[in-house]
């Protein structure tokens, strides 16, 4: 081979390695962006239950206070009833010894 030969066969082997090295590279960024998004996934799933467990349990938090709160609403409407009738009774009993 003449000296222009050898020397283009060897710029030939040199792109040839550094096509390779690209590929090489370009496929190790590819995994390495797969990886980093499967991640990025799990989390964004995890994140998510804990959210929607924290939400059930604030919706189980509200709902146990609104039954607390409407038991409480009825027996002071039970008290307000009782006060009401016993204020009757003593207005009754209030006008008969009037009246006596």
């Amino acid at each position: 081979l003449g000296p222009e030969e050898e020397v283009s066969k060897k710029v030939e082997e040199l792109d040839d390695e550094a096509k390779e090295r690209r590929r090489e590279r370009v496929k190790t960024l590819r995994e390495q962006s797969q990886f980093a998004f499967d991640e990025m996934s799990k989390r964004i799933s995890e994140i998510r239950g804990e959210a929607e467990a924290e939400k059930k349990r604030m919706q189980g938090d509200y709902e146990q206070q609104l039954k607390e709160r409407g038991a409480k609403m009825m027996e002071l409407m039970n008290t307000n009833d009782a006060l009401e009738t016993q204020l009757e009774t003593l207005g009754s009993a209030r006008d008969d010894l009037v009246s006596q």
